[in-house]
């Protein structure tokens, strides 16, 4: 449900969305569509992480700049992948943050 919402706050805000159910499917998105300019990952999927994920992503597409989300608190979060804890976006958000947040990764000022 988060996703959904995620992706539809994202779209009013201008932004196209690709939208997947797991690190699987994000990885073939990103395959076959060389013009997705930014992950959105979840650090705590089933299947795999979004450390791995971003791992297999950055494989496909070095440059890529990665956002990650949780819920959980730090301990709870196992993160070998020198990703910090003061990079991951955390839940519950406000479209204004997560706005700041993309447009930061991206290199841009406050628009889309």
């Amino acid at each position: 449900m988060v996703r959904e919402v995620t992706a539809l706050t994202l779209e009013a805000e201008g932004y196209a969305v690709i939208v997947a159910s797991n690190g699987k499917e994000a990885l073939e998105v990103l395959a076959q569509n060389p013009s997705v300019d930014l992950l959105l990952t979840d650090v705590i999927m089933p299947g795999m992480t979004g450390f791995v994920l971003a791992e297999h992503a950055k494989q496909l597409r070095p440059s890529l700049p990665v956002l990650y989300f949780s819920g959980y608190p730090d301990e709870g979060m196992k993160n070998d992948s020198g990703v910090g804890l003061d990079e991951i976006i955390r839940k519950p958000f406000r479209a204004p943050k997560l706005r700041a947040e993309i447009e930061r990764a991206l290199g841009r000022s406050d628009s889309p």
